[in-house]
């Protein structure tokens, strides 16, 4: 994720390849940089809710499963600082700063720390 980030160039067909990719179902993203299950952290502070996740192109789309025929939602990572972080009964949690105080900050976890390494 912090090579999402932190992208090297800028164009803005990237609005278009978005909005593109969102209508789309995760596996038919062709080739994203990482994919499957998350958990994110929820209003409460022991609240972890599951989502497919695809990142590509410095999204992160959430859908609410693999058999979604679109995503959810999304976030745009360019701007963001990514850290680890350890998270209540989470082993480690990657967090996810954003540029600006007036954006949320994310954290995301996977099941085990080998499928945590987006």
């Amino acid at each position: 994720m912090d090579k999402a980030a932190h992208p090297i160039h800028q164009n803005h067909v990237w609005e278009d390849v978005t909005l593109h990719n969102s209508s789309l179902p995760p596996l038919a993203i062709k080739n994203p940089k990482c994919l499957g299950l998350l958990h994110q952290l929820d209003r409460g502070p022991d609240v972890w809710v599951q989502h497919y996740c695809v990142l590509k192109d410095g999204c992160l789309y959430f859908y609410f499963s693999i058999r979604s025929t679109q995503a959810s939602g999304g976030l745009y990572l360019q701007g963001y600082k990514v850290s680890e972080q350890i998270h209540s009964f989470k082993q480690s949690a990657t967090e996810l700063e954003p540029p600006s105080e007036e954006f949320k900050t994310f954290y995301f976890c996977a099941e085990n720390r080998t499928e945590n390494q987006w």
